[in-house]
Formats: structure tokens, sequence, C-alpha cells
């Protein structure tokens, strides 16, 4: 289930759940035992040999926050960077989620 909108996993697991199997469970608890992150990724090869264009002086703002569940600290307001505008060397402290729009 992606995030929805409303913020409602719940609900949005209901319906997806309803979707699938034809029928729902209402009297249940929902628990999550498993999320799936996927990740490609290259490296150059000329940045492999050297440190040439990597940027000195890197900035990004994030392209908006969504609130990312942890077990033991609950919500928190996590940064989403878009993978597109990311330059060589660029660091930032987690968590984050750096998206890009032509995975999947």
């Amino acid at each position: 289930t992606v995030c929805p909108d409303d913020q409602d996993f719940v609900k949005a697991f209901a319906a997806e759940y309803s979707r699938e199997h034809g029928f729902s469970v209402s009297d249940r608890a929902v628990i999550i035992d498993d999320v799936r992150v996927r990740a490609i990724g290259f490296i150059a090869e000329k940045l492999r040999q050297t440190d040439e264009g990597l940027a000195k002086t890197v900035s990004a703002s994030p392209i908006t926050y969504t609130q990312t569940y942890f077990r033991g600290t609950g919500f928190v307001a996590t940064p989403v960077f878009a993978l597109s505008e990311l330059l060589p060397g660029f660091q930032f402290e987690g968590p984050a989620i750096v998206s890009d729009s032509g995975a999947g």
C-alpha cells in the first residue's frame, strides 16, 4: 500500500485487501511485518576513479515531507528528496527518502 493522501494506512490496506480477496476482515488488527524498499543505482566510472565532478558545495531542498512510522519513535516528519535534483556528493542526515519518478 502506498502512502494514502489522508495518511490512513489501515483504511487503505482494508480497501486493497477487499479488492484483492473479495471480502474484508474488519474485526482483526492490522500488523505490518514486512516493508520492502527497492533501490537501483550506478556509479559512473569517471566518478569511481576520481572525485572530479563531485559538487564541493552541495545543497538540495526536500520536495515534500511525509509522516514515516518508526517503531519505538512513532511517526516522524521525513524529508523527501527528488533523485533527479541530487548531485554527486550530496549528503544528508537521515531519516530521509530519495524518490525516483522513473522507479517502479
